[in-house]
């Protein structure tokens, strides 16, 4: 067959093959397209009492981090309007160990894996179930006498990770994260004064001038009212104070600074 106008036609034959080049690139993009890798560890969470007679005039909260853990201490301020032995419970994000002590005195803690006991408890740990992440809680029974005392809780909280800035060719960046639930907090009676005070801190030289305006700065965001990270020495510091207007669940992530949500204002 003679062709009838072989400079058309070879315009035309090149523009075939370029849009089947960019069929052939834009199918391979969509075949490599995937969710971000996250992966979640198991909350923790702040105590709880059905004991009666027992207010609470506050919580502060320190979470000492690496990269990959926590070390978590948790200082509650009770006050008791008579000597009474009770018991507490609280989220662990694991078995164990833990140390608790009740107004001065090392009190033996139970963990054990939980569920929860009601649709709108239930709701709030909905991710963890649909990635099936097991749920601890520990039990413990101390003895307080009238009048005010405190209630401390150390233990290890492994840190989640969310993957972010990945691409086609291999991961990305991670992001770490965990997650506190302060919602039994709002089973006490709060006194009028009551005070939540948080520090997240971790090991950080000061970033020089050349980091922190071209490169990336490791950091950690909260997003709590008021709540800010400074360097303190040799350590990044988040610090925030809150009254009884709290959340429910608290989020912290440490991470590259522009991985991280902004602050809340």
């Amino acid at each position: 067959m003679k062709l009838t106008n072989p400079k058309m036609s070879v315009q035309t034959y090149l523009l075939r093959i370029s849009f089947a080049l960019l069929c052939v690139a834009i199918g391979s993009a969509t075949a490599n397209i995937r969710p971000p890798q996250i992966v979640w560890q198991p909350p923790s969470g702040s105590i709880g009492s059905q004991a009666a007679g027992l207010e609470i005039a506050g919580e502060t909260l320190n979470f000492a981090c690496t990269l990959q853990s926590c070390g978590v201490l948790a200082v509650y301020r009770v006050s008791a309007r008579g000597p009474v032995t009770a018991d507490f419970q609280f989220l662990m994000p694991g078995p164990g160990p833990l140390q608790v002590r009740v107004a001065g005195v090392e009190a033996a803690a139970q963990v054990s894996s939980y569920q929860p006991v009601s649709k709108e408890e239930a709701s709030l740990f909905d991710h963890w179930s649909q990635d099936r992440i097991d749920l601890f809680q520990a039990r413990f029974r101390g003895r307080l006498p009238a009048g005010p005392a405190t209630i401390e809780v150390r233990y290890t909280q492994e840190l989640g990770m969310e993957e972010n800035d990945y691409d086609y060719s291999g991961p990305g960046r991670f992001m770490r994260f965990f997650i506190y639930s302060l919602w039994p907090l709002k089973g006490w009676t709060l006194t009028p004064d009551f005070v939540l005070e948080l520090t997240v801190d971790i090991a950080r030289e000061p970033p020089n001038w050349w980091r922190r305006h071209f490169g990336t700065i490791l950091s950690i965001e909260c997003r709590l009212p008021g709540g800010a990270a400074n360097q303190e020495g040799l350590k990044l510091v988040y610090r925030a104070r809150l009254g009884r207007d709290f959340p429910d669940t608290l989020k912290c992530f440490l991470g590259d600074d522009d991985l991280l949500p902004d602050p809340m204002r």
